[in-house]
């Protein structure tokens, strides 16, 4: 059963297959904004998964994300979810360091 305040984390170790140059979403050698995207799907998916009935599933409708810095080759990302309820809505909230 969901829970509000349940939580998550996981950690990442930035390759060459999750470069902006590698996805050609950019030029750069860093971390591909729609790679710490899917990061952030995966550990919100993984968190609620195992709590829900046979045949539910999740969808996420919508992302707010701020890639603030550059995370080169080798550096680690780590990844929270936190689930909470607003009014009537399930709702999982991520917070990305």
């Amino acid at each position: 059963m969901l829970k509000v305040g349940l939580r998550k984390e996981m950690k990442w170790v930035v390759k060459a297959e999750h470069l902006a140059s590698a996805l050609g979403s950019g030029l750069v050698e860093v971390l591909a904004t729609p790679v710490l995207v899917g990061f952030c799907e995966e550990c919100a998916r993984l968190m609620v998964e195992p709590l829900l009935s046979t045949g539910q599933k999740t969808l996420g409708t919508h992302i707010d994300l701020y890639h603030l810095a550059a995370t080169p080759v080798g550096m680690r990302v780590n990844v929270g979810t936190l689930f909470r309820i607003l009014h009537e809505y399930s709702e999982m909230i991520l917070v990305v360091r």
